[in-house]
């Protein structure tokens, strides 16, 4: 699924490097990802409190392919300043700045309360999503 204003791939950047930093794992759980998910390194949703992690696309594959459980996946570490295209849950209130959650399947949803969040909204996107609607987000 295209979206408007947010480019075809995960990695969109950082303010402290030009290459993104990657840890590659086989995960079971790969077959329920899309790249974009926002994951810990076990490929469940990311909590607040620990290390978080973006399901990357295959090296030689799109960011709208369905990954193979025993193929080895490909992760980007996340650092503050860091900026990605994340996959949102349907109806997902999505604008610069709103903070986010994350779901057992690593897709963004709104945040839940008395919880930190996990990354935030960027620029590109203002309104509510579709399920695996691509938006563009940042970590802080």
């Amino acid at each position: 699924m295209a979206t408007v204003g947010v480019p075809n791939k995960v990695w969109r950047g950082g303010v402290h490097r030009t290459t993104p930093e990657t840890t590659e794992k086989i995960i079971s759980t790969a077959a329920a990802r899309l790249p974009g998910c926002v994951v810990k390194l076990d490929g469940t949703g990311a909590v607040p409190g620990l290390p978080v992690y973006v399901w990357g696309e295959q090296l030689h594959g799109g960011i709208d392919d369905v990954p193979v459980a025993t193929d080895t996946q490909r992760l980007y570490n996340t650092h503050s300043g860091d900026l990605f295209t994340g996959r949102a849950a349907a109806g997902l209130t999505a604008g610069e700045d709103v903070p986010y959650s994350v779901n057992a399947t690593g897709r963004l949803i709104a945040l839940v309360a008395d919880t930190d969040p996990v990354c935030f909204g960027d620029a590109g996107f203002s309104g509510a999503t579709t399920a695996d609607q691509r938006i563009a987000i940042k970590f802080k």
